[in-house]
């Protein structure tokens, strides 16, 4: 998978695509719609995270939100708000434009009493009017059609209903919240069966809040029990038949969103664990991705998830104030791949820079993980040997120390013939070197000998003072080299921040969103010299 951010990892805010715990997502085409909650407002961007326009004050005047929440989108691009603390549903066309409001707090019929949920299907809008213990039906211009449900816990009552889902025969299901439980209501809106009760073994719920129906199936986050419960939709009345998608080691927190691909597989928002999780179209786990953080592919407490229809997964990165992106990126599967990052220098001594080579090192790795290269081609030389990148639980990321030997061994021994071979050099360097670690040098010319691959790709990237200085006699034996320095032979290179502000960060940040090395060398060599009143000195890449 990969990840641009947007806004790109900065600090919340009120901005033009700064955002403030968001939470409602929605995707249609090219164009991502998001109802950036805290600040009261829509913004929207497209799908690569570039700020188009929002429609934002904060009040109770048309156009205006107050904790904005659910969105959906109909086929002709509308946009349906849940203007939730406001008690109302705003209809806009997707430049903005305000077309329709209705409703206001009550219990009258089109009134709301904070209305979380909204599903558009064949020109009806159905808002799950969540205190008034209801669904509400209205048509696209906000006129009221039906409603079902009271507050109570027989069948067909409801008790804070959040989530809803259709089948392909026009079935609906509703997440049933404070009542624990499920309903299935017929195409006609009349009762159909109760599913589930309070509990946590199989087919019972606490606090359902999220539910999607993919090929037959239909699947619930059990939030308060902390799973996803699947059901074959002709079976969704026998507790027997409802399975817990098993996730081998790792235990779901409090999931509370989620979504599916054009190609059934599932995506869970695992918001108290910081990741979200994807299974296969059978209800198989595949990987999980994310860890708790605030770099690129890390998250706090993620909410809102959904999938456009080329397989990008968005997921509101609540507590972090922003909107991730990730999106498979599937290398050629005939084709092999190899890595090797060097985290030099090591933490000795007088070496201010270790922090910040090792963060820089750790991206990176994460980075190739992501864009599709499998953990045992990259041969990752650090002295930060109890790193755990990919969150298994073992210390086994880091194949050895920085040291002459062991990168000698990884070229001569281990990578083979792949395709393709990626080098990345990062800490101190010199005129024609690398300081590989306390006592040891890597040269230009070193280097160059080790690498004997006549049919290999070979893209070599290195951060560190006077990194250009290689440029002249990296000569590697290889059938094209890509070679990218992040500063000239006599300049030096810098690292704000413990390299949130390096060429390294900028780099990584963009080959993560799915550029090519010369599309994120270019936007990194402008970032570096964005800096250079805060360095003083020069950096020319």
């Amino acid at each position: 998978m990969r990840e641009p951010s947007f806004p790109n990892g900065g600090p919340n805010g009120s901005g033009d695509g700064e955002l403030e715990e968001p939470a409602g997502i929605a995707v249609h085409e090219n164009t991502i719609f998001i109802a950036d909650t805290n600040n009261r407002r829509i913004q929207k961007f497209t799908t690569d995270g570039i700020f188009l326009q929002k429609w934002s004050a904060s009040g109770n005047n048309p156009g205006e939100f107050y904790q904005p929440r659910g969105l959906a989108i109909d086929e002709n691009d509308n946009i349906y708000v849940a203007d939730a603390n406001n008690h109302r549903i705003q209809k806009f066309n997707s430049f903005g434009k305000l077309l329709k409001i209705w409703g206001q707090e009550g219990t009258g019929n089109g009134d709301f009493g904070t209305p979380y949920g909204l599903h558009v299907k064949d020109d009806h809008v159905y808002v799950a009017d969540t205190k008034n213990d209801r669904i509400q039906v209205f048509d696209p211009d906000g006129e009221y059609e039906d409603q079902w449900g009271t507050e109570g816990d027989d069948p067909g009552r409801l008790n804070d209903p959040s989530g809803i889902a259709f089948d392909d025969e026009g079935n609906i299901y509703v997440a049933d919240w404070e009542n624990h439980r499920i309903q299935k209501f017929n195409p006609d809106r009349s009762f159909n069966s109760v599913w589930g009760s309070f509990g946590d073994e199989t087919g019972k719920f606490n606090n359902p809040q999220a539910l999607i129906v993919v090929n037959g199936f239909i699947y619930v986050a059990d939030t308060g029990n902390s799973r996803i419960q699947k059901c074959d939709l002709l079976q969704g009345g026998n507790p027997e038949k409802w399975e817990i998608l098993k996730t081998g080691s790792l235990q779901m927190y409090e999931p509370a969103g989620i979504a599916a691909d054009r190609d059934g597989n599932i995506y869970i928002s695992d918001t108290g664990n910081h990741r979200f999780l994807k299974f296969d179209n059978n209800g198989n786990f595949i990987i999980e991705y994310g860890q708790f953080g605030s770099d690129p592919g890390q998250l706090k407490y993620p909410e809102g998830i959904a999938v456009d229809s080329m397989g990008r997964v968005y997921i509101s990165d609540s507590e972090n104030h922003r909107i991730q992106v990730f999106e498979k990126i599937n290398p050629d599967e005939e084709k092999t791949y190899k890595a090797v990052i060097a985290a030099g220098g090591g933490p000795f001594p007088g070496n201010h820079l270790w922090d910040a080579t090792r963060s820089c090192a750790n991206f990176a790795y994460r980075t190739l993980t992501m864009r599709g290269f499998s953990k045992n081609d990259i041969y990752y030389l650090s002295e930060d040997s109890a790193v755990d990148l990919d969150n298994n639980g073992a210390a086994d990321d880091v194949f050895g120390i920085p040291s002459l030997q062991n990168f000698t061994t990884v070229l001569a021994q281990k990578i083979g013939t792949p395709d393709q071979l990626v080098i990345y050099l990062v800490d101190h360097g010199g005129d024609g070197l690398f300081r590989m670690d306390e006592t040891e040098n890597l040269t230009v010319s070193g280097l160059s000998q080790m690498i004997n691959l006549s049919d290999t790709e070979v893209i070599f990237v290195y951060d560190a003072c006077r990194s250009g200085s290689f440029l002249p006699d990296f000569s590697p034996k290889a059938a094209r080299t890509v070679t990218v320095t992040s500063s000239a032979a006599a300049e030096e290179s810098y690292f704000i921040g413990q390299g949130s502000a390096s060429f390294s960060n900028w780099f990584w940040m963009r080959i993560f969103s799915g550029d090519s090395v010369g599309a994120a060398f270019a936007v990194s060599a402008l970032s570096v010299q964005s800096v250079q009143s805060v360095t003083g000195g020069m950096q020319n890449p």
